[in-house]
């Protein structure tokens, strides 16, 4: 049998039906928690599927999708830095006034406006950044193995835009 609860430890103690030892009781109420933690589940092999509440299979990993999940790696990252995280984008796209599509910034972290560009190399970070007409006071957030190499672009295109290292890789 297998039990994955994404509910806190605290609570699923107390609401477990069965007899729970006194140190195991001691320990969960004991835990603290801040904010949310992401949890990888490494297995060698499964033999059942894993379903949302609504039956759904979730595909939450597709080719892409790498700057979302960086994206949320950063916030979480920032968050447990105790940084004051704003995700306000999430990448949805917006009009300008004249009703063009232009993205929205991902993020505020302590009060700077961050785009993520999680891409396969340095040039189409910058490109992709490039490509959304973002302001000079939208920094660019890149992967931590590509930080030197955008910074170093930037400066050539627009030396006013801050480059972010990201706390992950590509």
């Amino acid at each position: 049998d297998y039990c994955i609860s994404t509910m806190p430890i605290q609570e699923l103690i107390k609401g477990l039906s069965c007899p729970v030892p006194i140190k195991v009781k001691e320990v969960a109420s004991g835990l603290m928690y801040r904010d949310f933690v992401t949890v990888g589940l490494l297995l060698d092999k499964i033999n059942f599927k894993l379903k949302d509440n609504k039956g759904k299979i979730r595909a939450e990993f597709r080719r892409t999708g790498h700057g979302e999940a960086a994206e949320y790696a950063n916030n979480v990252i920032d968050r447990l830095l105790l940084k004051r995280v704003d995700p306000t984008g999430n990448g949805f796209s917006k009009k300008d006034a004249k009703g063009q599509g232009v993205n929205a910034i991902d993020r505020i972290v302590n009060g700077v406006k961050i785009q993520s560009k999680y891409c396969r190399n340095p040039k189409a970070a910058v490109g992709s950044y490039m490509n959304g007409k973002y302001s000079s006071d939208v920094a660019l957030e890149c992967p931590r193995d590509q930080y030197k190499q955008v910074k170093e672009m930037m400066k050539d295109i627009n030396p006013d835009v801050k480059v972010v290292k990201g706390h992950v890789t590509y």
